[in-house]
Order: structure tokens, then C-alpha cells, then sequence
């Protein structure tokens, strides 16, 4: 599909937005004074409760949240809930359909977020009470599976109170609305796979619909037939600290230690590869979303081979070639 087709709706803050909000039972008008710009791609996932009244009504021009009062006619009007000291004129003529009470359906949104990071959707209940840790499916690798989380914190700090007390015990895919740092190394380092939503998924549009499509690639990041690959090809391999070495099984050992750029790359590389489960990949679209994702270092070299890792001794043992003219490869490792 080609970009000019498809538009995307991508707030950085959407997905942080709709866990603040994941319990609130908004009127229409306010889930749009609140979604802004997200709200026509979000708008999918809500859901009327019929015969309800929600409890405020934004002001039009102000957005000040009134307090909604039916009238005889059976319409709505909107005041201030302190008319004597604030000066907004009341709203009238709202009907009932106005003035309901909307909720986001997680559960649509689960189906959607599994979709677009290659989960089998199993809904289920969380480790913990609270329905905000919720079950969504299996993640299948090539040597394991991964039972999926989608954490539905509010803060990093929330975020990581919940990931501390998953780190033990089974390995699971940890899904965040944002991406937070900390709550991705811990995780990691303890065998668990994670996303962060805000990162790794976006609400794409094509024609009339939106979709929440692998932002890595434009589409839901399903496995694909690699034509020629075998498990010959794979190389287990030991990571020395943040890719300062790496250390294979024959005792060949790749020194980065002075080339921060490539470890950087590698790291970002690995993690997006081990999550779509799809190793072959396009340097300049890695490049682009590595450069997404980190903007104050953006990488600058055209070139995978003979820039980017221009004099690596061992290229050949982290990378295939595809087709060096449209600089394609397939990372060959994986991590011990």
C-alpha cells in the first residue's frame, strides 16, 4: 500500500491518554475535548450505555465542564456548577443522545493490539486484582511462547510497581501504553519479552477505516515465509553488557566496544526483530524508526555494510545479505 493511500493518526501521547482514561465514562463531546485529534482513529472502540446521563457536558467555546439538568421538554440544559461566580452562559437544547454515557470497550481494543503485534488473542483474567493487568493471548516464538500482558498504568511509576512483581516466575510479553525505560530493561533482563504501544503501534488509515497496524512496518507484523532460510542459519550468541561483545559458540567474538552507533543499532534491531518474530528487514526502514524513536540520535549513515558497520570483522556472522542494492538483510542472531 503506498503512503500516499494510507494516513496516519499518531499522537505520541494517545495511547498514555487512554490508560488516564480507561475507566471514565465520558459524553461524547468529552471524549473528544479529551482525545483531540486521536479521537476519530480511538472513536471505533467506544462504546453508549443506553438511558445513562453522563455527568458533565463541555462548554463549546471554553471546554469548562457544565452540569447537565433535564428540562420539561425532555431536552438538556448545561450550567456551570458555580453560575454565580463563573461566567458561561448555559447550554440548552442537548437531547439524550448528546448527553449519554460513553466507555472505551478494552476488549475490542485487546483484539486489535494482539493483532498488530502477532499475539493469538486468548482473553483471560490477570495475575492481579485489578482488571487493568489484563490476559490477551500467547506470543509464539520459534523456541518458546510468551503469555501476553497489556498493562494499563497510568504513570511509570504504576507501570513499575506491576512489572517488579512479574519479573519472577513465567516468562510473558509485557505490553505498556508508553514506553518507559527502566520497566523495559528490567523486563528483558528477566527473560521477558516487551512492547510499549505508544512505540511499537499506530492507527493507520485506509479509505474509510482505521487499523491499528506494527508501526515498524506499516502492517500487522505476522510471520512471513522466508524463502531459503533454515535453522542452520541461526546463531546463538552471548551479549556482553549493551552489545560491548558478542560472543559465539565457537569462540569468535565481535568487539563494539568503540562503535556506540552500532550497538545502539543493534540493540534497537534485535529487540524490533525478536517482537514481530520477522528477522529479514529493510535498513532504511529500521533506520527511519530507529531515528523515530530516538531523535536526538538520529543514524546518518546510508549504508548498513560498507558505512554503518564499515571495518566490523564478523559482519557476515550478524547479517545476510539480500539485496545489497535496496540494502535488505536478515539478522542471523539470536540471543542465548
Amino acid at each position: 500500500m503506498s503512503s500516499k493511500s494510507v494516513k496516519s493518526s499518531f499522537r505520541s501521547d494517545l495511547w498514555r491518554t487512554l490508560a488516564l482514561l480507561r475507566g471514565e465514562e465520558l459524553c461524547l463531546a468529552d471524549w473528544k475535548r479529551r482525545l483531540g485529534t486521536g479521537f476519530e482513529s480511538v472513536s471505533a472502540y467506544l462504546v453508549e450505555l443506553p438511558g445513562t446521563i453522563a455527568d458533565t457536558f463541555p462548554d463549546p467555546e471554553s471546554d469548562l465542564p457544565l452540569i447537565p439538568r433535564r428540562i420539561h421538554d425532555g431536552t438538556f440544559t448545561a450550567r456551570p456548577d458555580d453560575p454565580e461566580v463563573t461566567s458561561v452562559p448555559a447550554v440548552s437544547g442537548i437531547t439524550a443522545a448528546q448527553i449519554a454515557r460513553w466507555h472505551l470497550s478494552w476488549e475490542k481494543i485487546d483484539g486489535a493490539v494482539v493483532g498488530a503485534l502477532g499475539i493469538e488473542w486468548h482473553s483471560g483474567p490477570g495475575p492481579f486484582e485489578t482488571p487493568w493487568v489484563r490476559g490477551v493471548g500467547v506470543f509464539r516464538g520459534v523456541d518458546a511462547t510468551w503469555s501476553a500482558l497489556l498493562l494499563l498504568a497510568r504513570s511509570s511509576e504504576e507501570a513499575l510497581g506491576w512489572v517488579r512483581l512479574l519479573l519472577r516466575g513465567e516468562s510473558r510479553f509485557l505490553i505498556l501504553p508508553f514506553h518507559d525505560e527502566l520497566c523495559a530493561d528490567m523486563a528483558t533482563a528477566h527473560g521477558h519479552r516487551y512492547a510499549a504501544l505508544d512505540r511499537d503501534v499506530r492507527f493507520v488509515k485506509a479509505g474509510r477505516r482505521w487499523e491499528l497496524k506494527g508501526a515498524a512496518i506499516g502492517a500487522s507484523p505476522k510471520k512471513k515465509a522466508i524463502v531459503g532460510w533454515t535453522q542452520a542459519e541461526l546463531q546463538k550468541v552471548k551479549i556482553i553488557g549493551r552489545y560491548n561483545s558478542i560472543c559465539f559458540a565457537d569462540g569468535f567474538v565481535i568487539d563494539l566496544r568503540r562503535r556506540p552507533k552500532c550497538r545502539a543499532f543493534l540493540d534497537f534491531l534485535l529487540k524490533r526483530c525478536l517482537l514481530l518474530n520477522d528477522f529479514s528487514f529493510s535498513y532504511e526502514t529500521i533506520r527511519q524508526d530507529y531515528k523515530d524513536a530516538n531523535p536526538a540520535r538520529p543514524i546518518k549513515s546510508d549504508h548498513l555494510d560498507y558505512e554503518l558497520f564499515k571495518n566490523v570483522e564478523g559482519f557476515g556472522r550478524l547479517f545476510e545479505t539480500i539485496d545489497q542494492a535496496k540494502q535488505d538483510f536478515r539478522l542471523l542472531i539470536r540471543p542465548r
